[in-house]
């Protein structure tokens, strides 16, 4: 409006921030590194590599949700890296057959049983004080968090009446220590998983989620929820059943910003396969209704173009670049 000045707030030089002895802020040296998730349609969700460094990340499912397995699979990631891996199996629920069958050495997980939260804490704690500064990555694995409770839970007999809510008060006060600034400048991946756990006495809202308090969603970065959907049968017996279709949403993910729901396959055998995963991502999203695919300039029917890969083993990473465009909304080329 006429007849109004208007006020300028000239910013503050750099000997100004100096002569207050404020700390000037400093972008790192290092680019972010990333450990792969093993899963392709999730690692280009998460920016294109996998969870980045520095960053905290929590998921949770049901019982027999597929926690462990892809907790295993971003491990042999961070191991095939040259990096180290503390695995704190707080529910006793690691069975050493599995990083066998994902092609490490249970021995190389560094494996460890903390029985109380106070301990769980004091180990992550350590680990980030001992890493923070290492040129390889780090992954520290906290499976589970809803099979962590506190000291004086852990000692009290049962039936006794215990300080309700003392796990979420300890995380609340764990995640506002000094060992989270060093977290966000080093090459560590805190990687948490939890159940879904129905909360009592709620009338309205949500009814069921992860427990362990509201500290967790606002300390990490990256959240996320593993459902199962349906069995995988085989091909010649389909009473048989080898592994399942999971479908895995992004709660959160301050990376990127991307929120979606997509499926992939897991088998008993082999954990997530990334070339069925690719495939039926192609075929649901971008097939005709007829049930083709073009790509390379030909017409192919899911089956005919497995098999084509199958035989082919030099063509599966072109094919993977092929979805990852399409992924990503890019219009690929045909070669």
């Amino acid at each position: 409006m006429a007849g109004k000045k208007s006020i300028v707030v000239p910013y503050a030089s750099t000997q100004d921030v100096i002569s207050r002895n404020i700390p000037s802020y400093s972008p790192p040296e290092d680019p972010l590194t990333y450990i792969s998730t093993g899963c392709d349609l999730l690692d280009w969700e998460l920016g294109g590599q996998g969870f980045p460094s520095g960053s905290i990340t929590e998921y949770w499912a049901v019982e027999s949700g597929g926690k462990t397995q892809l907790a295993l699979q971003v491990a042999r990631s961070c191991l095939w890296a040259g990096g180290e891996v503390l695995y704190m199996d707080n529910d006793n629920g690691l069975v050493l057959n599995w990083p066998r069958k994902l092609g490490i050495d249970p021995h190389q997980l560094n494996p460890c049983h903390p029985v109380t939260l106070e301990e769980t804490l004091s180990l992550i704690e350590a680990e980030v004080n001992y890493r923070w500064q290492a040129d390889t990555p780090t992954l520290i694995v906290w499976d589970c968090i809803s099979a962590t409770q506190p000291k004086m839970v852990v000692e009290e007999k049962i039936g006794e009446k215990v300080q309700m809510c003392r796990r979420a008060a300890m995380l609340s006060e764990f995640f506002a220590r000094e060992w989270m600034v060093k977290l966000g400048k080093s090459r560590i991946v805190l990687l948490m998983t939890n159940q879904l756990r129905d909360h009592p006495g709620v009338m309205y809202g949500e009814k069921e989620g992860p427990p362990g308090g509201k500290s967790i969603r606002y300390a990490a970065r990256i959240r996320m929820r593993l459902d199962m959907a349906e069995d995988i049968p085989h091909p010649q017996e389909p009473s048989l059943v080898i592994g399942r279709r999971m479908n895995i949403t992004i709660v959160k993910n301050k990376y990127t910003g991307r929120r979606n729901t997509f499926g992939v396959s897991t088998y008993l055998d082999r954990g997530i396969d990334n070339l069925h995963t690719s495939l039926a991502y192609a075929y649901d999203e971008h097939g005709t209704p007829q049930g083709r695919l073009h790509y390379q300039g030909k017409q192919w029917f899911r089956k005919e173009l497995h098999l084509y890969l199958c035989e082919h083993p030099t063509e599966i990473d072109p094919f993977r670049e092929h979805v990852r465009k399409l992924w990503m909304g890019e219009t690929p080329s045909d070669d």
